[in-house]
C-alpha cells in the first residue's frame, strides 16, 4: 500500500509525513520481541517466530498473537524498499532518518540470511519457496546494495552478495520443460492447496485428478514479475530476472489466462453479452470462496477445488501485464517468438467480442503494430 501511495502520488509534504509516520510505527514494532512461536515450518521443533516476518497487528501496533500463517518474508523486502524511499527523500527529521537505516540495515540482513529458507505465500497458505516472495527480495537487496554503497554503509558487505543469489533462486521458477514460470518450489505438501495445474479448474476436480502440466499456475507470478520491476532510482541497473514483457512471463500469462478463463461463468455470461476482455482468479483449481460462514459452524457455501471466484486483483493484474507488454513492444524491447506468440495472439482477442475472436492468425510484423 506505502508502495503504491509514492508511485501515485509522487512525493511532497503530506506524502513525506506518512512515510515518517510509517517508518515510525514499525520502529516501534520491530524493536520488540514477537510473542509468537508458531511458525513454519511446523513440527520441526519448539516452534520459532522472528518479528520482521510478522505480517499482523493489532491497531495499537501489537503484533497479533493468533493462530496464522508466518513468517512472510516479502514483508521486510517490501518494507525495506519503502523505508529506503524515506531515506532518498532526505526530507525526513534526523532521528526518522537514522532509524530507518537501522531498520533497513536489519531487514535485509534478515532477508540475507533467509533467503535459501523457506516461507509463508502472498496468499497466507502454502509453505515453500516462492516466485512472488524471491522476486521482491532480489529487488529490494538490488536496491539495499545500491545505496548501501553511495551512502557508505558499513557491516554490510553481504549485499552486494547477495543480491546474484536472489537473482538464482528467482531463475529457478522457469520450468523449461512445461514452459512456465511456477510460483513455488520445494512445496512439502498438496493437500490443503492443490497443485495449480491446467487440469485443476476442469469441472469436478479434486486431490485425485490427474495433474496435466503445466502446474504451480499463480497469478502471483505475474505481480511478482510486475512489482519487481526496476525504478528509476536505487537499484536501476539491476535489471529484473523475468521482466513483465519477458517471454517465459508472458508464456505463463497465456497458460493463466487458458486455465482459468472457462471456469468463471461470468466470462461465458460476458461473452454472450458481447463483451470483450477476460476475468481471471488467483490460480487454477482455488479453494477459497471467500465466503465467511456465520456462525462458525454453519455448513459452507463451497469445499474443495474450484470455490474461488475471479477477482478484480488478479484481473487488474493481467491488465497491467498487457498494458506493460505493449510498452515493451512500441519502444522494441519485446519481439514476438514461439514463447509468447500464445500470448500475444490470446491477448489480441481478449480486446474483442467472441463472435470476432480467432480471426487472426498471425503477428503483426511492425513494433507499433504489435502494441496496438
Amino acid at each position: 500500500t506505502m508502495l503504491t501511495l509514492l508511485r501515485v502520488a509522487k512525493g511532497g509534504p503530506v506524502v513525506t509525513k506518512q512515510l515518517e509516520n510509517y517508518a515510525s510505527l514499525y520502529h516501534e514494532i520491530w524493536s520488540k520481541a514477537t510473542p509468537n512461536k508458531d511458525c513454519a515450518p511446523r513440527g520441526a521443533g519448539d516452534g520459532w517466530c522472528s518479528i520482521l516476518g510478522e505480517v499482523k497487528f493489532f491497531v495499537n501496533g501489537s503484533v497479533y498473537d493468533k493462530t496464522w500463517a508466518r513468517n512472510q518474508n516479502d514483508g521486510p523486502a517490501i518494507n525495506a524498499m519503502v523505508l529506503m524511499e524515506l531515506l532518498s527523500e532526505g526530507k525526513a527529521g534526523p532521528t526518522s532518518l537514522e532509524n530507518a537505516k537501522a531498520d533497513i540495515i536489519s531487514a535485509l540482513t534478515y532477508v540475507g540470511g533467509m533467503g535459501l529458507d523457506s516461507t509463508i505465500d502472498p496468499w497466507e497458505m502454502l509453505y515453500g519457496q516462492h516466485y512472488f516472495v524471491q522476486s521482491i527480495q532480489h529487488r529490494a537487496m538490488a536496491m539495499g546494495a545500491d545505496i548501501a554503497q553511495k551512502e557508505g554503509w558499513k557491516g554490510v558487505d553481504n549485499f552486494p552478495l547477495w543480491v546474484p543469489m536472489l537473482s538464482h533462486l528467482v531463475e529457478q521458477h522457469w520450468n523449461a520443460t512445461s514452459g512456465v514460470i511456477g510460483e513455488t518450489n520445494s512445496r512439502p505438501w498438496f493437500n490443503r492447496v492443490g497443485p495449480k495445474c491446467l487440469s485443476s479448474s476442469d469441472e469436478g476436480a479434486n486431490v485425485s485428478t490427474v495433474r496435466t502440466a503445466p502446474c504451480d499456475l499463480d497469478v502471483a507470478v505475474l505481480l511478482g514479475s510486475l512489482s519487481a520491476r526496476p525504478g528509476h532510482g536505487l537499484g536501476s541497473d539491476v535489471q529484473a530476472v523475468f521482466s513483465p514483457h519477458d517471454s517465459r512471463t508472458l508464456a505463463t500469462a497465456y497458460h493463466l489466462v487458458e486455465s482459468m478463463a472457462q471456469a468463471y461463468e461470468v466470462n461465458s455470461i460476458d461473452d454472450d453479452a458481447g463483451l470483450p476482455g477476460v476475468l481471471i482468479g488467483r490460480y487454477p483449481g482455488d479453494e477459497y470462496s471467500g465466503v465467511i460462514m456465520e456462525p462458525a459452524d454453519a455448513k459452507s457455501v463451497c469445499l474443495g477445488y474450484n470455490c474461488g471466484s475471479a477477482w478484480f486483483l488478479a484481473t487488474h493484474g493481467l491488465a497491467n501485464l498487457i498494458y506493460a507488454s505493449a510498452d515493451a513492444a512500441a519502444k522494441g524491447d519485446m519481439k514476438a517468438d514461439g514463447m509468447n506468440q500464445g500470448y500475444l495472439l490470446a491477448a489480441m482477442d481478449m480486446a474483442l467480442p467472441k463472435a470476432k475472436r480467432g480471426r487472426c492468425k498471425a503477428l503483426p510484423r511492425t513494433a507499433k503494430e504489435l502494441a496496438e
